[in-house]
């Protein structure tokens, strides 16, 4: 048995679902300039700046203005009407109301009153935003009320919160906006992102919609948020297609960071198929592109700190617990200020804790990474790929006790590693943390290129219930026996590789990924 380099990360674990649904928020992109009317604590705000939009938070409420300057670093002075947010500053606090008028409001608290603006005043001061965002509890009519009626509506895009249990509202609401000259709704339910429907339609069918469903749920417990575009041209030009590069966060002298070139070329490759302008990129920030950001837990190894660039996203590949080495600060601080993609709906369900919104993007298959030439003679029996704990070595030597012709390679990459899985009858997935997530990056690779995998059971269910038949799985006191079972059977071995093979080219990247970018081929028909 071959002997493994220095220790390294072991490689993270990820889960194959996925969603057809398309998120409102691939119709906000980088520059965007955006209200965030009612913006409460942030949450939102966070992930608009993610997106790479320039944000104006309006919240009359005085504690969370304030609480909302120290979130990102806003002066008071900063927030008057007509102060920019910019790439450097991306978001300006207005502690103020929307209303249909201006004018001061007294509160409860003796002494102190609410300042009131209009979205008139709000538009005159910043420009028209491309998109606005009203959360003000379920009754926006006041508010709409402080817009101007023109010709064509000057916000492309306007959304607000609704309750089922205040319909009268919701119906006054989309009387104003028909009459503001918007034509074209869809709605969310809370607390998704994912638009409901593929087609957008008219006021009417929409409220229809909605409260057939709110009747279908007992009447009051139905929420989400309403969505109204102007037309065709304002959203459809933009989201037609965008210019991303992908590209890896490297720790200098570390070649472990080779372990995400895959992914970059999977992901490189299913934004193209989507009509997108993709490139795979050395440095961080490609001037006039989106970054994709591999290996962004590295910054915990880094000497000086690491600016991601604006509006960047941040694909997290790494096993999200508590007490991670890589979970620092600077990691966590990063990921509430970008977009973040994770492969794993556990580690989504564990950044949440840490107030990291993440968004699942499953590992998929392009046809370019179907490129490993079997051996016609292989002379390996057993493969093993990655670090090597007491657990895993214990296995490997049972197997080199009982005969098997066993290798284990680690810190090897490209060509050099596949050459390897060439010669290889059989390669061995045993879990490294006791949480035994299955390691999808690695294996996905695997079986995008037709080999055979025995595999340890583990937490992953619902991943290895969808790899059925097509990866050998089996509990860790059983390994070895099944392992040596299957050198002495070709045939179910090369069943159970086809098998695989199906299931992961099945999996196609670019359907993970349409619903956070948007399709550059479909999306005029989608929103049209």
């Amino acid at each position: 048995m071959s002997s493994p380099t220095a220790s390294s990360t072991p490689w993270p674990d990820t889960s194959c679902e996925s969603s057809s649904a398309v998120s409102w928020e691939t119709l906000v992109h980088p520059g965007d300039l955006v209200f965030d009317v009612g913006a409460g604590d942030g949450a939102m705000s966070d992930r608009l700046v993610a997106r790479g939009a320039r944000v104006v938070c309006v919240e009359a409420h005085p504690t969370r203005a304030s609480a909302l300057r120290d979130r990102y670093g806003v002066s008071r002075g900063a927030g008057r009407l007509g102060a920019a947010a910019s790439d450097s500053a991306p978001v300006v606090v207005v502690d103020m109301g929307l209303a249909n008028r201006t004018g001061r409001i007294p509160t409860s608290v003796p002494g102190v009153a609410i300042q009131l603006t209009t979205l008139d005043e709000m538009i005159r001061a910043f420009g028209a935003p491309r998109y606005c965002r009203i959360d003000v509890g379920g009754d926006p009519e006041s508010i709409l009320d402080g817009l101007t009626v023109a010709t064509e509506p000057v916000i492309p895009l306007l959304s607000f919160e609704f309750k089922a249990a205040r319909l009268e509202n919701l119906r006054r609401a989309l009387e104003r906006l028909t009459r503001l000259g918007y034509r074209h709704f869809n709605w969310c339910r809370a607390p998704r992102a994912e638009l409901v429907a593929a087609q957008w339609r008219g006021a009417r069918d929409l409220l229809d919609e909605i409260v057939r469903e709110s009747a279908a749920q007992g009447g009051l417990a139905l929420r989400g948020d309403l969505f109204a575009r102007a037309g065709d041209h304002e959203l459809g030009a933009k989201a037609a297609r965008d210019r991303y590069a992908v590209t890896i966060l490297r720790q200098p002298g570390n070649i472990h960071s080779e372990c995400f070139r895959e992914l970059v070329e999977t992901v490189n490759a299913g934004l193209n198929t989507l009509g997108h302008d993709s490139v795979i990129a050395e440095d961080l920030s490609a001037p006039g592109r989106r970054s994709i950001v591999f290996g962004s837990n590295l910054i915990a190894n880094l000497d000086a700190p690491v600016a991601f660039p604006a509006g960047a996203i941040l694909y997290n590949l790494e096993q999200i617990y508590d007490g991670s080495p890589w979970l620092t600060p600077d990691l966590i601080a990063s990921f509430r200020t970008h977009t973040v993609w994770d492969y794993s709906q556990a580690n989504i369900a564990a950044l949440a804790r840490y107030g990291v919104t993440a968004h699942h993007v499953p590992v998929g298959y392009v046809p370019a990474m179907t490129r490993i030439t079997p051996s016609p003679a292989p002379d390996i029996d057993v493969l093993f790929i990655g670090s090597l704990a007491d657990r895993r070595l214990d296995v490997l030597r049972a197997l080199e006790r009982r005969g098997a012709r066993v290798v284990a390679i680690y810190g090897s990459y490209g060509r050099e590693r596949d050459s390897v899985i060439a010669r290889a009858k059989i390669v061995l997935n045993i879990h490294f943390h006791p949480a035994k997530v299955f390691e999808i990056v690695r294996i996905s690779y695997l079986l995008a290129n037709h080999c055979f995998v025995v595999s340890e059971t583990g937490g992953d269910t619902a991943v290895e219930n969808a790899l059925s038949g097509g990866v050998a799985f089996t509990d860790y006191d059983r390994l070895a026996d099944t392992c040596l079972a299957y050198l002495r059977d070709p045939v179910g071995r090369h069943q159970v590789a086809a098998r695989g093979f199906a299931i992961m080219s099945s999996l196609a990247e670019a359907d993970f990924l349409r619903p956070l970018v948007g399709d550059a081929v479909g999306n005029a028909a989608r929103i049209a």
